[in-house]
């Protein structure tokens, strides 16, 4: 340092071939940031690069971080982890240290390890003095996979970097990269086709290519193919190389190699056994042998390891073959001479190979000939001792013939039995061993003792130790009788232990409407002693009971008595007996009485409260109440008891109440509930509406009883105006609830009829119905529904109107017809000439009314000369004469008709005799 470096490089034959470059570059900084560049560095084209790097540097350790960083220049550079402390934010701190990596020993060398913090000799003459002493820094740091391969040479730069107040001052710096080329791995597997569940063998191939370098720590794992496993006995190997493990767990998916260093030059074979999935076939390696083809894509290689894999061709393992089986055969006991089997049961044990098939027959040349003469009921066959074949086919139709050998063996022939003994205490020692002639006499069985039935069956280890002296109570042993041929069944061995009698005072209470009562005593036997087996004895005094003489009671179970103490001997069978002292004790019972309750309701249900019948039941005190829908449950006094008494929903019915003194007597009370069902009047009314000021009649269907809104209490009310009416009834059980009707009160519509009442003969006139409001509907006595009607008859005509409320109006009007009015004129019996130079017309024969009006009118050439008012007109001149006849009505009828008359000028003929001519003058 301080202006000179010693930098020390060596070769050693065994090591890797590397590029190393080295920087010295004596700087101090201040400034915070320094950078080192090296130009032109060599670097592997491909994989992982490997690469050291280190540095010399002093004055570090000032309280402040300090940092080294590496990489490409140009690119983002990584930072470096101290490699005694790992931390990437102080690359100076007075220490010597080298990666694991960088250890010498594995390039042959000497072994070196450990960092170093102190010196000694320690240097002197710091510019800080001896807190300084230790100042000096030289550090290899691992720099592995920071630079991307590349083909050409690259530049790489060191920068240094102090985060404030820290005087640095580095020295050199150096790279080593390693560039051996990458050993080539390669893989055959043999043989390529095996069975369903045979073997074959990878066998992998890695060379060192290099001829100068070492090639160290080859790491691979080769992920088999999803249907190739390794084998069951891997016969896992390395060959060459040194050092190296390999990985192979039967069974598994996977083979990983490490460790393995290979010289320069130097080759390693790594093989394994290997299987396929069992049922995992693969005829060919057409379609999609996938699951069985390994290539270059199943090796994983971990990175900062160079290993080149691409050398390897793909390989598909061919698996064919028939199923694999083994004879084997099935045992059952039983106590006859056959038994029912299930074949699939020996399955597994005839063969393991997947996705087999198993088919059964009696012969073994149709198993071979695989034809239809098969067994059917293949899980429920029965049998006695003989041989089935089961013929075992694979998927792809290859099958093999095992035999299955049916055996029924006897079952031991067992009873039932016990052994009863007597303590002091609830357990006793049995020799269990002593009831096994009257459990089987089979020859040959062998017997084992058993606390549980399931332990038995299952004839595990759980036996009980010393079945000659065995410490229990009353219980039941299981004896599991088996005999050679594994045939067992099961016996229950009964342990009775017959204790001294356990007793003690007890006592018996009865209800009773006298001071005596009739006492079942034994009833208390079950307070008295829960020893199994005792017999009880009853006695008036304790030195009879004591005595066990004859002056028992002679009928302990209606035994009547007054309260007093009994005296009871409680003996078992064995004849031990204790005395016990039974009091019996008489209580009263509750005095009651029946009674009832009773509510109107409108339904067959009302909501009671049965609590207010209480005083009405007992007046006995101390007493409690329950109630009860059924007299069994009230009896029984249990707690099918009525939830809520006190608002209790029921039918008409009997209740049953069990009224119960302080000391448990009881007495059943009954209660009647009664629901009356409330009356329901109903109103009938002659009409829903009054009419024309009509009144209605309301009528109850009651003919008492009855009371009306308006006060009156008679089965009919009249009513005239319109309204709501309220009716109540009272039967002097119940009040109904009222019921009501409306009574609508329709107004008069003022009904009249308009139109002229006299009409003309041929003619018509019009009637009108006029009413008031709207709704209305018509009806003529015409049969016209239309509120307007038009006349041409006379007579009476009545409307009917009905009002939306259903009311009906009439009104009538009479219409009459003028008289007939008959225009007759006779024919002129004269035509007008020059001879007849005026005719009367003549229409007297007409008929008409007194008072009537005549007027002629001459067209067409007439001429009235006279009467043109009257019936007999006289005209001078041919025409047509028109006569009206007007009536003298208010109508005012008419009626016409005409007659022509005719006027001759053609002059007349004259015929004159023979004489003297004689003239006269003649108008034309």
């Amino acid at each position: 340092m301080g202006g000179w470096s010693i930098i020390v490089v060596y070769k050693n034959a065994n090591s890797k071939f590397r590029q190393i470059a080295i920087a010295d570059d004596w700087k101090a900084f201040p400034p915070a940031v320094v950078n080192t560049q090296i130009s032109g560095l060599k670097i592997p084209a491909s994989g992982s690069v490997k690469a050291v790097v280190g540095i010399t540097g002093t004055y570090g350790d000032r309280g402040y971080s300090d940092l080294l960083k590496f990489g490409k220049v140009g690119t983002t550079l990584t930072n470096l982890k101290d490699p005694m402390t790992g931390s990437t934010t102080d690359a100076l701190n007075s220490s010597i240290a080298w990666t694991a990596n960088n250890n010498i020993s594995s390039d042959g060398g000497p072994a070196i390890s450990g960092n170093y913090i102190a010196r000694n000799p320690i240097s002197a003459g710091h510019l800080y003095g001896v807190a300084e002493a230790y100042d000096f820094d030289a550090d290899i740091f691992d720099a592995t996979g920071i630079l991307s391969p590349s083909a050409t040479p690259v530049d790489i730069v060191f920068q240094q970097l102090s985060t404030g107040g820290d005087a640095l001052v580095s020295g050199s710096y150096f790279i080593s990269v390693d560039l051996a080329t990458a050993p080539k791995l390669t893989k055959i597997l043999s043989p390529y086709i095996i069975n369903d569940g045979g073997t074959a063998t990878y066998t992998w191939t890695i060379t060192n290519t290099e001829a100068d370098a070492i090639v160290q720590s080859i790491t691979f794992t080769d992920n088999l193919p999803s249907s190739i496993r390794v084998g069951a006995i891997p016969n896992s190997s390395i060959t060459g190389g040194t050092g190296g493990t390999i990985t192979a767990v039967a069974g598994s998916g996977a083979v990983t190699v490490s460790g393995l260093q290979l010289n320069p030059g130097q080759s390693a074979t790594i093989s394994v056994d290997v299987t396929n999935v069992l049922g995992h076939i693969n005829a060919s390696c057409t379609g999609n042998p996938s699951p069985f083809t390994n290539s270059s894509s199943n090796i994983t290689i971990p990175s900062g390891v160079s290993l080149d894999a691409s050398g390897i061709v793909s390989q598909c393992l061919i698996v064919t073959g028939c199923p694999e089986v083994q004879n084997t055969s099935l045992s059952l006991c039983s106590d006859f001479t056959s038994a029912t089997f299930d074949f699939t049961s020996a399955q597994a044990d005839i063969s393991t190979t997947p996705g087999v098939t198993f088919t059964y027959y009696i012969n073994q040349a149709d198993a071979i000939a695989g034809n239809t003469n098969t067994i059917v009921s293949t899980t429920a066959y029965t049998s006695g001792n003989t041989t089935i074949y089961a013929r075992v086919a694979s998927a792809q139709g290859c099958f093999s013939i095992a035999e299955l050998q049916l055996k029924v063996n006897t079952n031991p022939l067992v009873h039932n039995a016990s052994l009863t003994l007597c303590s002091d205490s609830t357990t006793a020692i049995f020799d269990l061993t002593s009831a096994q002639n009257n459990i089987s006499t089979t020859p040959g069985v062998t017997f084992k003792y058993y606390l549980t039935q399931a332990d038995a069956i299952a004839g595990n280890t759980n036996t009980i130790a010393s079945p000659a002296a065995y410490d229990s109570a009353s219980t039941t042993i299981y004896v599991r009788v088996q005999s050679q041929q594994a045939c067992f069944k099961i016996a229950e061995l009964q342990l009775t232990v017959n204790p001294n009698p356990t007793v003690q005072n007890a006592s018996l209470s009865l209800c009773s409407d006298s001071n005596t009562a009739t006492f079942n005593l034994t009833t208390a036997q079950i307070n008295i002693s829960t020893t199994p087996g005792v017999s009880f004895t009853y006695y008036i005094n304790q030195a009879d009971a004591i005595a066990g003489n004859t002056n028992t009671i002679a009928n302990p179970t209606t035994h009547n008595s007054a309260s007093t103490t009994i005296y009871v001997k409680v003996q078992s069978q064995q004849a031990c007996f204790k005395i016990a002292e039974l009091k019996l004790t008489v209580n009263p019972n509750p005095v009651i009485h029946n009674t009832s309750l009773s509510l109107c309701s409108d339904s067959t249900t009302a909501t009671f409260d049965l609590t207010t019948a209480q005083v009405n039941i007992s007046t006995t005190s101390g007493i409690s109440f329950d109630y009860y829908i059924n007299q069994t449950d009230a009896i029984a006094g249990n707690t099918n008891t009525i939830a809520n008494p006190a608002a209790h929903n029921s039918a008409s019915t009997s209740i049953y109440v069990r009224v119960e003194s302080q000391e448990g007597c009881f007495k059943i009370a009954e209660l009647q509930l009664t629901v009356n069902l409330k009356p329901v009047p109903v109103i009938t009314p002659s009409a829903t509406v009054i009419c024309n000021n009509i009144p209605v009649i309301l009528t109850s269907n009651f003919p008492t009883g009855n009371t009306w809104s308006t006060g009156e209490t008679t089965q009919t009310i009249t009513v005239t105006n319109g309204g709501t009416y309220t009716l109540t009834y009272n039967n002097g059980i119940c009040v109904s609830q009222p019921v009501s009707i409306t009574i609508a009160q329709d107004a008069n519509p003022n009904l009249h009829i308009t139109g002229k009442l006299i009409f003309c003969e041929g003619d018509s006139t019009i009637l009108t119905a006029n009413a008031n409001g709207t709704g209305n509907t018509y009806n003529w006595n015409t049969g016209s529904t239309a509120k307007i009607i038009t006349v041409t008859t006379p007579g009476l005509y009545t409307v009917t109107v009905t009002t939306p409320l259903g009311c009906q109006y009439q009104e009538s009007v009479t219409v009459n017809m003028d008289p007939t009015i008959i225009v007759k004129i006779a024919p002129p019996s004269q035509q007008i000439t020059c001879i007849v130079q005026q005719i009367t017309l003549d229409a007297t024969a007409s008929v008409y009314q007194t008072g009537a009006t005549f007027l002629w009118v001459a067209t067409a050439g007439g001429n009235i000369i006279s009467g043109a008012n009257t019936l007999n007109p006289v005209v001078d001149a041919g025409g047509v004469y028109n006569l009206t006849i007007t009536s003298a009505t208010q109508s005012g009828c008419v009626k016409q008709s005409s007659i022509t008359v005719i006027q001759n000028t053609t002059p007349p003929l004259f015929y004159l005799p023979p004489q003297q001519p004689q003239y006269a003058k003649v108008n034309p």
